[in-house]
């Protein structure tokens, strides 16, 4: 397995679908958080993302060089030296039609890794209590399948590739605020960062959900305004605290 040496100049332009830790493995660095979203080169960048899974194209991300170390082996002898890949959490709650959290479904996932080392291998095979299915992801994980035999459905992951919602910066606030409620159940149409008229739609259909609910003692449910398929700054606080980030 090989790992791109660090940029001469330390700089690296984020691709789409790239967050701290997939960009860290690439380059070798097991603790990215503490490696290289702590370096002190990075701060600019973090003020601005502030969470390290939500990068846009495009962002530039400090990579410090590699720092010798030396291990003391014996003579004569074949040694293997292996550098891990770290692990995130992925988790998903599964809803039925009516809303209700589907219980101790079997399931199957496939995972796809990026180079830079990890592999995935299937932990659980059934949602909790809640609906919720946990699996621990390699953090060059990319892609993927989520399989569930009982329902005869399929659908695929992107991993990764989750935009910021900038106010000041419209194709990425639209398209951000698309892959959120796509994910969430409203379905907005094409994730292309335009705001056409199936966009404009799931929006209405998320604040007035926000409307009909949030006096419901549910503490992820804001106020997000008027009901008029804006994507505005209370919209914007309502979708991410709803979502997660």
């Amino acid at each position: 397995m090989s790992r791109s040496r660090p940029p001469d100049d330390g700089k690296h332009l984020v691709e789409d679908g790239e967050w701290v830790g997939s960009i860290a493995a690439a380059y070798g660095f097991f603790d990215w958080d503490h490696d290289v979203w702590q370096h002190p080169q990075n701060a600019k960048l973090k003020a601005l993302r502030q969470d390290p899974r939500v990068l846009a194209a495009g962002d530039e991300l400090f990579i410090p060089p590699w720092e010798e170390k030396k291990v003391s082996c014996a003579t004569d002898k074949k040694h293997k030296f292996k550098v891990k890949t770290p692990k995130e959490f992925l988790r998903i709650q599964v809803l039925g039609v009516d809303g209700k959290p589907l219980s101790s479904l079997d399931y199957v996932l496939e995972i796809h890794c990026a180079p830079g080392g990890g592999k995935y291998e299937q932990k659980n095979k059934k949602t909790n209590g809640d609906g919720i299915l946990e699996e621990l992801l390699p953090s060059t994980a990319t892609e993927g399948v989520l399989i569930f035999p009982k329902l005869q459905h399929k659908m695929a992951l992107r991993l990764g590739f989750l935009a910021p919602m900038d106010l000041e910066d419209k194709p990425n606030l639209i398209r951000g605020a698309q892959q959120r409620l796509l994910a969430i159940g409203f379905h907005p149409g094409e994730i292309d960062g335009l705001e056409g008229p199936a966009t404009k739609s799931a929006v209405t259909a998320f604040q007035q959900f926000c409307v009909d609910n949030k006096d419901k003692s549910n503490p992820r449910i804001l106020d997000c305004g008027a009901v008029d398929g804006i994507i505005g700054p209370q919209t914007r606080a309502a979708l991410l605290k709803y979502y997660g980030c």
